[in-house]
């Protein structure tokens, strides 16, 4: 291999998860750099886990204190994909004993294209059924012992079960705030599944691909997305791109959408593949590695002001009645009451959620 001059944490953490996907030897950490930004770094991307599989081969290793921590991250994912398999298997006894047509979306599927499973974390296991399948998929979940955090509100249900267990079971793929991509996909995305193993579907692979791109394009533009997409990107991509159809981007795709999920593709090549950078992406990539893995509160507020104060502030005022059943459930009963929750609403994020309301009102102001 070799020898890179690694001018930051960002250069050595992408060598690393390099040589974990690769099963490569890592080469030493310059002493420029520093483990502890290097350890916080991968926390925010969510990779701290498949990170330390390279820095526990490293000859000059972290202090003992913070070693200790980074195996205990890789150690706690180890548990939690265990347990989320097993639940997985579990769900999916259950869907096919009530003889209910699913298809296991994102994390669930591409954690198998990893060297160990468990590498790949998962914040929830999402999968989608029919909609008009969501009543008996409650009853499901419930015998299963979950608890129904939310339900027929938006495009998913949320499931729960202490003390990890978070399961999304989707009636749409896109919400109507994603309006272009629900538009590519909703309708027909059970033509773009084949049937994988009794009532279980799988997407198509070049469909798969055109998917988990357009769900990191939705996350960029809302408030960003992290590293870890970039590497499930690379992933898929290097295990299938012989049989991957790259023209589905414009066939099922808008032209802008199309255009954002390629140069997506293009990042986790110049990280994980072997594209050059000519510094093209160097903006992208500068949002992307401050973006963490879901986004920031930042991101989201600057990108929604790019429209203009008035139309930020009438979005961010008068939201949808979809959206409003969140903290007002209610309003399912009531649902003339919605101007009233309109009103009362920014009140009850000033206390519920303070850093977030300073952020954007912060931001409102200085732009």
């Amino acid at each position: 291999m070799p020898v890179n001059t690694f001018s930051s944490e960002v250069d050595y953490l992408i060598h690393l998860l390099n040589c974990v996907l690769r099963n490569e030897h890592p080469q030493e950490m310059p002493d420029t750099l520093n483990f502890q930004k290097l350890f916080e770094l991968a926390q925010f991307h969510s990779v701290a886990n498949i990170s330390f599989y390279a820095v526990e081969k490293l000859k000059k290793k972290p202090e003992p204190e913070l070693m200790k921590k980074w195996a205990e991250v890789r150690d706690k994912a180890i548990c939690k994909d265990i347990v989320q398999q097993t639940e997985f298997e579990n769900i999916s006894a259950a869907f096919n004993e009530h003889n209910m047509k699913f298809l296991p979306l994102k994390g669930i599927i591409i954690k198998n294209l990893y060297p160990q499973t468990d590498m790949r974390l998962m914040s929830d296991i999402d999968i989608l059924i029919e909609e008009k399948c969501a009543a008996e998929a409650k009853e499901i979940m419930l015998s299963l012992g979950y608890y129904a955090d939310h339900t027929e509100i938006g495009y998913h249900d949320v499931y729960m079960k202490k003390p990890i267990m978070n399961v999304e079971i989707h009636r749409r793929l896109f919400g109507t705030s994603h309006k272009n991509l629900a538009k590519a996909f909703n309708s027909k995305v059970w033509n773009m599944a084949e049937h994988y193993k009794d009532f279980q579907y799988r997407f198509k692979k070049s469909e798969f691909f055109v998917y988990i791109l357009s769900h990191s394009a939705m996350h960029y533009v809302f408030g960003g997305t992290g590293i870890r997409s970039f590497m499930d990107i690379w992933v898929y991509y290097n295990k299938y791109r012989s049989e991957l159809d790259l023209t589905l981007f414009e066939k099922i795709l808008d032209k802008e959408t199309a255009k954002l999920c390629r140069d997506l593709l293009a990042v986790s090549e110049i990280w994980f593949g072997d594209k050059e950078n000519d510094g093209s992406y160097n903006e992208m990539i500068k949002y992307i590695l401050g973006s963490g893995t879901y986004g920031v509160i930042s991101n989201v507020v600057s990108n929604q002001l790019k429209e203009g104060k008035i139309k930020y502030l009438f979005r961010n005022i008068f939201l949808p009645y979809s959206t409003m059943l969140h903290t007002f459930p209610f309003l399912k009963k009531a649902p003339f009451l919605l101007p009233v929750c309109w009103i009362i609403r920014p009140f009850i994020k000033i206390f519920t959620r303070r850093r977030v309301f300073a952020v954007k009102i912060k931001a409102l102001f200085n732009k």
